[in-house]
């Protein structure tokens, strides 16, 4: 039944702590939750067992890997990062401008970004300081780009941009940009 879903925010409000706290419980496996159309929600009552010590933190399968939201325009950069992220075992997440990804990373703190620097509505960089505004610069970002300047490279490090990766890449390029990015 739709209502007993919560968010995470709405799970913070109930439990009346932090978001962060929230997610640091997502993140640690503490919460129960399920996967409703690629989104972590939460059950009412498996929030109530929890807090009453019942819960039997039964989820749905996932893969065993870091989650990452893919952030660009172009439905051809997506199918390729969407394809190779998954075949190396990631959990894929797709947003198609910087509003839509503010509004996931709303939800749920990522474990990195991938990031197009040209975005429509909000352009990739503002995106990045929002995300780090919301979780701080613990938040991995990698900026994929066809036209890196000086400038927008000066402004993405200096707002904790771990790397750039210059549209066309290989599939080796970009798995090794992301596990360096993430430290595995």
């Amino acid at each position: 039944m739709a209502e007993d879903l919560m968010t995470s925010h709405e799970v913070a409000d109930y439990l009346k702590v932090d978001l962060r706290t929230v997610y640091r419980y997502i993140k640690q496996g503490q919460i129960p939750k399920v996967k409703v159309g690629g989104r972590w929600r939460f059950r009412r009552s498996d929030i109530e067992a929890w807090l009453r010590g019942e819960a039997q933190l039964e989820e749905l399968p996932q893969s065993s890997g870091k989650h990452i939201l893919v952030v660009d325009d172009n439905p051809g950069t997506v199918a390729v990062l969407t394809d190779i992220l998954q075949e190396a075992g990631y959990n894929v997440q797709i947003a198609r401008n910087g509003e839509e990804a503010l509004a996931m990373l709303h939800e749920i703190c990522y474990d990195l970004l991938i990031v197009d620097l040209n975005l429509p509505k909000i352009g990739g960089l503002a995106l990045i300081s929002k995300a780090h505004e919301l979780y701080g610069r613990e938040v991995k970002c990698i900026i994929v780009t066809g036209y890196a300047s000086k400038e927008s490279a000066i402004e993405a490090v200096n707002l904790g941009v771990q790397r750039f990766l210059e549209k066309p890449f290989s599939a080796s390029q970009l798995l090794t940009t992301v596990k360096t990015t993430l430290g595995e």
